[in-house]
């Protein structure tokens, strides 16, 4: 009995000449299995989302916060943290639809909810900086406990670095470096205040 091999395009178009149920089927499994070939082929090629593509994602931004330079730093932020990725042109052609979808249904942040994040990550800042100068004697104290909360002093100082900029985290490492923590801590208005000035700056 003669075989014959078709490639999966030549099985989709061989399926036309057939009107029965079981080519209707048939014609659906080529399509299936089409789709996930090339969707393995852009996750094993990592191909990224096309140029056309990125003019969409950056219309709903540009759409979505309306001259606002803070809203669109945000929904780009955002974005990208959600996606894992540096920037939005490096998104992988397989996310483009979750992507068109994200930022056309974030809910942004109201003013009052940014400040308060902000002041969040002003602390979570300081305590890491406290941590530093005294997590030692903690974890000689009782090495169980200061080994477990170690790691989210580090991490959430990592994420508030992240949020605040570089231009915020310096100045409160350079107070931090010269504070003397033996004499008590950091006023809240103080630390406050050295958040605003580096931002004015």
């Amino acid at each position: 009995m003669d075989n014959r091999i078709f490639s999966l395009r030549g099985c989709h178009l061989i399926t036309f000449f057939a009107r029965t149920p079981v080519a209707k089927e048939f014609r659906k499994w080529v399509l299936d299995v089409l789709e996930k070939e090339v969707l393995q082929q852009q996750i094993d090629t990592r191909i990224k989302i096309s140029a056309q593509q990125q003019a969409e994602l950056k219309e709903i931004v540009d759409r979505r916060c309306e001259g606002s330079v803070k809203r669109r730093t945000e929904l780009w932020s955002r974005h990208n943290q959600y996606f894992r990725i540096p920037r939005y042109s490096e998104l992988l052609a397989i996310h483009f639809s979750d992507a068109v979808t994200f930022l056309q249904t974030m809910k942004l942040r109201t003013v009052q909810q940014e400040a308060n994040i902000r002041d969040l990550a002003l602390h979570m800042l300081w305590l890491n900086h406290w941590w530093g100068e005294f997590g030692d004697s903690i974890r000689k104290l009782s090495p169980k406990t200061g080994h477990g909360i170690h790691d989210h002093f580090k991490f959430g100082a990592h994420e508030a670095r992240l949020f605040l900029g570089k231009a915020t985290y310096m100045p409160i490492f350079e107070l931090a470096k010269s504070h003397d923590w033996h004499k008590g801590g950091m006023g809240y208005k103080t630390l406050k205040e050295v958040g605003r000035l580096s931002v004015k700056n």
